[in-house]
């Protein structure tokens, strides 16, 4: 006498389970995600990417404290003075990922679009009124206030990107179960298959793999930061920001009249010595004729800030290198007039592209975006100097003219 019939079909799904499960650990792991044709494979990366930038352009729960009023968009870096100084016809270029092209570049913006971010409703967006309407960086709370809009624009860049890895796993592991489902399903009898009775709801397939552990890795890593750094900075600088005081958040402002084609508010980090990084909030911003140079960290980190912009007075050119690092090897989160992009070469762009999308580290070689700045200042410290040059003018001279024809001739 045979088995009985729901028994003889159990025996074959689990027979053909075990060759599907075979297979399937033999398989490479670039091999696990299949599609049905070159369409659906850009469908699913547009719909992956697309859900990366989607949360500039929807309403979001105001990140006010116990506000859940809906958002406005708003300016991170205001429009009407810091931006449009730097624009031409309205424009400035800034990193920009292309769906289309699938890779980073700099791209044309209007002044309108830069910067913006839903991150306060109606109510709260007011309370940045005194910065917008009096444009002055000399007064304490106006300052700590760009602050708070910064490490609030960094925060929510943050939860997004959490809930964009999040998304982004679901759907890689909704691409690989599928095809463990159709190897399953091609390796059943036919009998099985056209029997009515017998439905197949879901299966899971579970195999650790590089692409799943990196994105659990790095939903980890800002869930970290977001959580150890960038939420108690912003709750220390609201604490000085009640209180009219500088208490917790540390801040050092340099002003100059050199013209610095470009505005930023983003992370940089400050290694001064050997397993000591210090996280900073930077703004470069333009007001009144003046370019406005904001560092922001906890108080405990004075010293090491007063030291590192210290050299920023006496030496200009360190300041602008350091700039440019911060644009290049720190924070994507920058705006820059575009005939100062426009006047690179096709190789130097590809290079400064190439190392904004990396995020890696400074790479021993200076990349610079201030060519024709560089240039201008060279010449005029060389006349005001004239034949009573200094030595250690003359050095610092020399190293930039070396730098640029370095640059200049790879």
């Amino acid at each position: 006498m045979g088995l009985p019939k729901n028994k003889i079909i159990i025996a074959e799904i689990n027979d053909a389970l075990d060759r599907t499960l075979e297979e399937f650990a033999a398989i490479n792991e670039e091999d696990l995600v299949d599609f049905d044709n070159e369409s659906e494979q850009i469908r699913t990366l547009y719909d992956i990417m697309n859900n990366f930038g989607k949360w500039r352009h929807s309403t979001h729960q105001c990140m006010y404290k116990n506000c859940s009023n809906e958002t406005i968009k708003s300016h991170t870096i205001q429009k009407s003075e810091p931006l449009l100084q730097i624009s031409e016809n309205n424009k400035v270029v800034t990193p920009e990922y292309s769906l289309k092209k699938k890779k980073l570049e700099i791209t044309a913006i209007n002044i309108k679009n830069a910067s913006v971010f839903p991150g306060f409703c109606i109510e709260h967006e007011r309370i940045f009124d005194k910065l917008e309407i009096s444009k002055d960086l000399q007064n304490l709370q106006n300052i700590q206030l760009q602050i708070y809009r910064s490490i609030s624009r960094e925060i929510f860049s943050k939860q997004n990107m959490i809930e964009s890895l999040e998304y982004s796993k679901q759907r890689y592991l909704e691409i690989v179960n599928r095809k463990f489902e159709r190897k399953l399903v091609s390796k059943l009898p036919s009998y099985v298959k056209i029997d009515k009775s017998i439905e197949l709801k879901s299966t899971k397939y579970s195999r650790k793999t590089y692409i799943e552990d990196e994105l659990t890795r790095e939903m980890n890593n800002n869930k970290f930061i977001l959580n150890n750094i960038l939420l108690p900075f912003r709750d220390k600088i609201s604490k000085d920001i009640k209180k009219n005081k500088v208490q917790n958040i540390y801040i050092t402002v340099t002003n100059i009249d050199i013209h610095i084609p470009c505005c930023l508010s983003g992370i940089i980090t400050l290694s001064p010595k050997k397993n000591l990084n210090i996280f900073m909030i930077a703004n470069v911003l333009h007001y009144q004729d003046q370019v406005y140079i904001i560092l922001a960290s906890y108080v405990k980190y004075k010293k090491w800030m007063d030291l590192y912009t210290d050299r920023f007075h006496a030496n200009p050119f360190y300041m602008l290198s350091e700039i440019e690092n911060w644009m290049i090897y720190h924070s994507d989160h920058w705006f820059l007039k575009p005939s100062v992009w426009d006047e690179l070469s096709n190789s130097n762009k590809e290079k400064i592209i190439e190392q904004v999308d990396s995020n890696n580290q400074y790479s021993g070689k200076d990349l610079l975006i201030f060519i024709d700045l560089r240039k201008d200042m060279i010449k005029i410290a060389e006349e005001e100097s004239k034949n009573n040059i200094s030595p250690l003018l003359k050095s610092i001279l020399d190293k930039e003219k070396t730098k640029m024809e370095l640059f200049l001739n790879e």
